[in-house]
């Protein structure tokens, strides 16, 4: 009998220790679900505008590095509803890239990059990051741009066209092709 009762009071003390648990737990997943904003506020692209400038570091699979200076100017046409999106890789006479950003759709996120050169790349603006997704010949190429605090952070990845595995395929489980990725080249940029 006195094991009984040594059981019983284990198991109940077990118990309120597991729903202590149970309760902190659904606390905090309470805690953090309030803490998710319910629509990102930003102004984009007027809260980016300026001259950026700062380090682009290329990197390989293998490791291998190289660094040059890039600048990125988001300036605000005077008499078009578009922006300047200059690109300037290493000294400014050889690596500019005079492109203009234009809106396609605001409430879709959906801009269009004007390479000037009769290329129009598609872009959007999803959550705070501006994103864009394109085939070059035979490279799939994936670019990325956010604000974070006072930098901009800039990345492309790049890699071959075709794929490098698939699987799947089995009963009702599609077909999945994977692909390389061969480049990655990242800046953190700061307002001039």
């Amino acid at each position: 009998m006195v094991s009984d009762a040594f059981t019983y009071k284990k198991n109940i003390l077990f118990l309120g220790i597991v729903l202590l648990f149970c309760f902190s737990c659904k606390q905090k997943s309470t805690n953090q679900q309030e803490a998710l904003p319910k629509k990102i506020a930003t102004n984009f692209p007027q809260d980016w505008e300026g001259k950026w400038e700062g380090i682009l570091v290329i990197t390989k699979p293998t490791g291998d590095t190289t660094q040059i200076p890039m600048q990125l100017h988001i300036l605000k046409h005077d008499t078009s509803a578009g922006w300047d999106w200059k690109i300037i890789y290493g000294p400014e006479d050889s690596g500019t890239r005079p492109y203009e950003l234009y809106v396609k759709n605001k409430e879709e996120g959906h801009y269009v990059i004007d390479e000037k050169n009769s290329i129009l790349l598609d872009a959007f603006y999803i959550g705070d990051t501006f994103y864009s997704r394109f085939q070059v010949s035979n490279s799939f190429i994936f670019t990325s741009t956010k604000l974070v605090g006072e930098l901009l952070e800039y990345e492309i990845t790049s890699g071959g066209g075709s794929h490098i595995s698939f699987s799947g395929s089995k009963g009702n489980i599609p077909v999945v092709k994977s692909f390389g990725v061969a480049v990655q080249q990242k800046a953190m940029l700061r307002r001039k």
